[in-house]
């Protein structure tokens, strides 16, 4: 009887994704992988004696991977600041081009940006069916969290900026940066870049605003640097939601492309989709935009960026089943103190709804991973004391 237990234990543990039996791995998955915060000294350079923050997160959707890593210098005597460099949220992959793997998305608020500010959280907030990740900020004028989001076979990757304010926001802008293709002046070698909208098509060198309603989206590409010639790795593409953005200010430089978008002042979340296209042409993806933008742009109003836990974590339930694991004294005896403190922190939770804060659903999701990882350990030894 013990070992039949003992065996749908660890069918159980297999089945939720700490160990993949064959039958799993089958199953569609978008998963997201980060080894977490490093904080290393500069030890040379002018920022020597300062230190670097980062953490990357790795989406893997199954054709497609994306990377987003966050980067800053901090400096020790500056305990609430952090010192972006070339920017702060980066996009390393699919593509050393494209989405720059430095700082490709900026939000600023009254004409602030928010990298400035010290970082409160990172992490990983969904893996499994689908992946979501949260860079979460604690600033002066207002508590911000960018939400990536990935599915399964899918070959973009979503994002949802969420801001709480503190004070009156009398602008908000997102900010984003690529260099479509190829590195050109980099590599000493001129490029020719366009901007395609639903509406138009701009040149290199054009500086311009355009409504979003009319353009919410855009390819961005090199016509020198295509695939189809032999030249560059693909283009790259974003996707606006009209709702919360008003307008969008494109800057068509000969190297970097610079994307300014103006929010609706009142809005406090903004959807947005980026795509890298590597070993595509120009023409390949023009073409499936023009096909296919309508339906990627219901499925990016409609999609739900909630995680799961914060939905379906029933504290109630959960509480009673602490208590029957932990009935048998030999239980109580080895993990006592740990029990009484997931118990008193799922207590804390309380009820949950769609009012619940960034920082709450931040501290909410930590709780609930903590705990998912000890309930293992706590079964476990349920089952050896019976």
């Amino acid at each position: 009887m013990a070992i039949s237990r003992l065996l749908s234990f660890i069918a159980a543990f297999a089945a939720s994704g700490h160990v993949m039996l064959s039958a799993e791995t089958s199953k569609p998955r978008a998963t997201v992988r980060s080894e977490g915060m490093t904080i290393k000294p500069i030890t040379d350079g002018p920022d020597k004696g300062m230190q670097r923050a980062m953490q990357s997160f790795r989406f893997l959707l199954g054709q497609s991977t994306y990377e987003v890593r966050y980067t800053v210098r901090l400096n020790p005597d500056q305990p609430d600041k952090a010192l972006p460099s070339e920017g702060y949220v980066g996009m390393p992959r699919p593509c050393s081009s494209n989405w720059y793997h430095s700082g490709f998305i900026f939000v600023r608020l009254n004409g602030k940006d928010i990298g400035t500010t010290r970082l409160h959280r990172a992490y990983v907030s969904e893996t499994g069916k689908r992946a979501l990740a949260d860079i979460v900020w604690d600033a002066e004028t207002a508590r911000v969290r960018i939400r990536f989001a990935g599915q399964a076979g899918d070959n973009k990757l979503l994002a949802e900026i969420a801001i709480e304010p503190k004070a009156a926001i009398e602008r908000f802008e997102i900010y984003l940066r690529c260099y479509p293709s190829f590195f050109t002046a980099w590599h000493k070698r001129k490029g020719d870049r366009k901007v395609t909208t639903p509406s138009t098509t701009l040149n290199q060198g054009q500086v311009i605003g355009l409504d979003v309603k009319d353009n919410s989206y855009a390819v961005y590409y090199d016509t020198i640097f295509d695939v189809a010639k032999g030249e560059g790795l693909g283009p790259c593409a974003a996707m606006f939601s009209p709702d919360t953005v008003a307008k969008a200010e494109f800057k068509v430089g000969s190297y970097a492309v610079n994307t300014n978008l103006v929010c609706d002042p009142g809005s406090r979340s903004v959807r947005l989709a980026f795509w890298e296209f590597p070993k595509v042409s120009n023409s390949d993806v023009l073409v499936s935009f023009r096909k296919d933008a309508a339906k990627w742009a219901e499925e990016l109003k409609a999609y739900d960026f909630t995680p799961s836990e914060v939905e379906s974590f029933d504290t109630k339930a959960e509480l009673a089943e602490l208590a029957r694991l932990s009935r048998p004294s030999e239980v109580r005896k080895n993990l006592g103190s740990k029990i009484d403190r997931f118990r008193k922190q799922i207590e804390k939770l309380g009820s949950r709804d769609e009012k619940m804060g960034i920082l709450q659903q931040a501290q909410l999701l930590n709780v609930i991973s903590d705990y998912r990882e000890f309930l293992w350990e706590l079964k476990l030894a349920a089952l050896v004391a019976e």
